[in-house]
Order: C-alpha cells, then structure tokens, then sequence
C-alpha cells in the first residue's frame, strides 16, 4: 500500500508585509515542522531589514516530509524628507510668522496644527516640529523662530509720535541695542518721542537734519555711535552709552544729562 500525503499548507504573515527604509519586521512561516528560508536560514520566525522591497520564500517541511513553500513581498517605502520654511525666521515681539512644511501628504505641528502651514507668534525665541506623513512612513522637522529686534530700522511717523509702536517704523520693528536706526526728516508726519514704561535701545544711531528724538517718561540707551544732526531733547530724562566697543559721539548742539557707562 502507498500512502499519498497531501502537501503542507504554507502561509507567511503578516500580510501585506510593509516597512520603512531602515526598519525591520518579522516573518512567520505557519503548515511545517521545519523551514528553510531563500535567506539560509533555518529559524522561524526571521527578521528581515532590507534597503529594497525584497521577495522571501520558505519551503516548509512537515512530519510526514512533505514540504511546500510559499512566498511573501517585504515593501520597502522611502523615508519622507520634511522641510520647514522658511528655515532660521526673525521676527519681533508681537508678530507672527508663517512656517510651511512639505514632504507629505499630512502634517501634525506641535502647535496643534494639522494643515502643511501654521501661524506661530512667540513672545520669545521658540522652536516648532512638524511630523511629516506619506501614508505609512513618517518624519519630523523642526524650526527656530527668533524673537528679536531688526538689523536696521528706519523711522516713518506713519502712525504716530510713539518710539515703541511698531507701525512708525519701516520695518515694522521696534529697534533694539543692535539695531542701526535712522531718524530722518519725516515732516509733517512726526518725530518719535520715548514715553511709557520703558527705556529705548537703538545701536547705531543717525538723527538728520530736522530730526529730532524726545525723552518724555523714560530714558534713551545708546549701544552703538551716536551722530546728532538733528535734535536731541532729554528733557529731564538720561541718554546713557552702554556699549562694549568704542563709540563715536558727534553732536551739533550741547548735550546734557549724559552718562557714559561703554565697559570698552
């Protein structure tokens, strides 16, 4: 009498059997007693991390030495590349600014977001992430957003006579100790005065002629050259120089209430 034994039922799971580039899965071969893998080996399960999407066949062997094989395809998707932009913004206190990621087809800010864009407006220097997804892979980018005064700024009066308004300067900026400031001729529009509870930074500064800067409530600290060919008017407030390099003073009228405090 022959026996005829029927052909082990050979499975590999999971199915589908999906991975990351860089990542890894396991293969469970199911129907025999013993495996033997297309890799050599003769384990089961195996753990597989291939670069690129990869066939893997077991031939499986069960008691009766009848064996059957059976095949499962490893998908290998890329990794995302996320961008944000724009990549090192600066902006002043009290504005916002927009961060655009791309890479994927969802996005998940740390703000909360889920669109590709989110507006942020930090009260001081912050970094954001955005996690990138293409369906199955995900990465994340991140993004500093400065809070800081401008490089240059330049008085207009558009708004009114308040140094500290950001809107009476053309970069929408109030300046700080490292900002080179301008004060023209903005006549009829006016000229900035220092007020509230505050004191005003400028780095260096240029007053043209017909210009004119006032202390009212607070005083005015200069970090960087001071050139007076307009009008500065104190008051009873103080113009103090608080540099850390040598700064060149010129003035065409008399200053007063003037202290030089420059560690130099």
């Amino acid at each position: 009498t022959i026996t005829v034994n029927p052909k082990p039922t050979v499975s590999i799971v999971p199915n589908p059997a999906e991975i990351c580039f860089g990542g890894n899965i396991n293969l469970t071969a199911s129907g025999g007693t013993t495996y033997l893998w297309s890799t050599g080996q003769t384990i089961n399960p195996i753990n597989v991390a291939p670069s690129v999407t990869t066939t893997y066949i077991v031939t499986a062997t069960d008691a009766n030495a009848c064996s059957d094989t059976a095949s499962r395809i490893v998908t290998v998707y890329p990794i995302p590349v996320a961008v944000i932009t724009p990549v090192a913004p600066t902006i002043c206190s009290g504005q916002s600014q927009l961060l655009t990621a791309s890479g994927g087809t969802s996005y998940l800010w740390s703000t909360g977001a889920v669109t590709d864009t989110t507006t942020v407006s930090p009260t001081i220097t912050t970094t954001y992430t955005v996690t990138v997804n293409t369906g199955f892979c995900t990465t994340t980018d991140a993004v500093t957003v400065t809070v800081g005064a401008p490089l240059n700024a330049t008085w207009t009066g558009s708004v009114s006579n308040d140094w500290f308004t950001a809107g009476n300067w053309d970069v929408n900026c109030v300046p700080g100790c490292g900002t080179t400031v301008l004060i023209p001729d903005v006549s009829p529009r006016p000229f900035p005065v220092v007020a509230g509870a505050a004191a005003a930074f400028s780095g260096d500064l240029t007053i043209d002629i017909g210009a004119s800067i006032t202390l009212n409530t607070n005083d005015f600290n200069a970090c960087g050259h001071f050139i007076n060919n307009g009008t500065f008017n104190p008051g009873t407030r103080r113009l103090t120089f608080i540099g850390t390099t040598s700064q060149n003073y010129f003035s065409n009228s008399v200053l007063y209430n003037v202290t030089i405090n420059n560690t130099a």
